[in-house]
């Protein structure tokens, strides 16, 4: 309820605990419950677009989990340092690997396809120092430390 509270959200009608007999829960055969963090038809949807909502829900809902199975709690990494801003290519770097120019796409914190932190715009052009493996596709990292796509349908990118 604290992480709710933060984002102005509260138990829908004063009682965050209430039971019922919903099929959901009576029909399995395992201990179950059922949340419900907000109404996407109501002005709730603008929260599941909000990465700061997103991830204190989800550390809310970990350690609910914890305490429900006496697990000990896990110390929170360091808050995270600030992202640094994409940068457009540098003058000169000897570890460029050459520049990518982009259509309107995500870039990432890391080499992750879930890290989004922002979105380049169409025709920005970055320099880039490595390509690396992420699953089954690539991505480069750009020398601002920030990762992007490598897949050709969404970047060119002209070696040095």
């Amino acid at each position: 309820m604290n992480a709710a509270k933060k984002h102005c959200l509260g138990a829908h009608g004063n009682q965050p605990y209430k039971s019922g007999n919903l099929s959901v829960l009576r029909n399995t055969n395992i201990p179950a419950c059922l949340t419900e963090i907000c109404y996407i038809d109501s002005e709730d949807y603008k929260l599941l677009k909000n990465n700061n909502f997103l991830k204190d829900m989800a550390e809310a809902y970990a350690e609910g989990i914890a305490d429900l199975l006496c697990l000990p709690k896990q110390s929170k990494p360091e808050k995270e340092q600030a992202q640094k801003p994409i940068k457009a290519p540098a003058k000169s770097d000897d570890k460029a690997i050459g520049t990518v120019k982009v259509k309107d796409l995500w870039y990432y914190n890391i080499a992750d396809w879930n890290a989004k932190v922002g979105k380049a715009k169409k025709d920005d052009v970055f320099t880039v120092v490595d390509k690396v493996k992420v699953n089954t596709a690539y991505m480069y990292k750009l020398v601002s430390g920030t990762f992007i796509t490598a897949y050709e349908g969404y970047v060119q990118f002209k070696s040095k």
